[in-house]
This record gives structure tokens, sequence and C-alpha cells, in this order.
């Protein structure tokens, strides 16, 4: 719904951001420079795929559940 997707940018840091196509992207960017600095640090690739979390049919949250590569 609306209201648990809103909680969940406000817990991303994101609660004056309308949700919608720029909460979207933040929170892909955000996680894509989180995992990139991962793997640099341990040298191990990480599989990654993105959950888009839509309200109205709209991405509102990208949610990136990285997988270490064996």
């Amino acid at each position: 719904t609306y209201d648990q997707a809103r909680q969940i940018a406000d817990l991303l840091g994101m609660k004056n951001i309308p949700l919608g196509e720029q909460t979207a992207k933040r929170t892909f960017d955000a996680q894509e420079k989180i995992i990139a600095k991962i793997e640099k640090i341990t040298g191990k690739e990480f599989d990654h795929y993105y959950i888009w979390l839509t309200v109205d049919g709209v991405p509102v949250i990208g949610i990136d559940p990285p997988l270490p590569l064996a």
C-alpha cells in the first residue's frame, strides 16, 4: 500500500521526498554504490537483482537483496 511504501521510504532517509520515480532512482543508486564498495573491500562479486515495490503500477522503491557468489 501507499502507507507501507511511505514508511519504508522514510526508514531509508527519504522522509520528505514524494514517492515515485525519484525515490525509486535514489534507492537504486544508493544500493548500487554500497554494493560496489562492498565488492571492492571484500574482493568478491555479489549477485544482485532488484525487487521493485510499486504503488498503483509506479515503481517507488528498489529493494536489492545481494547474495555473495562463492
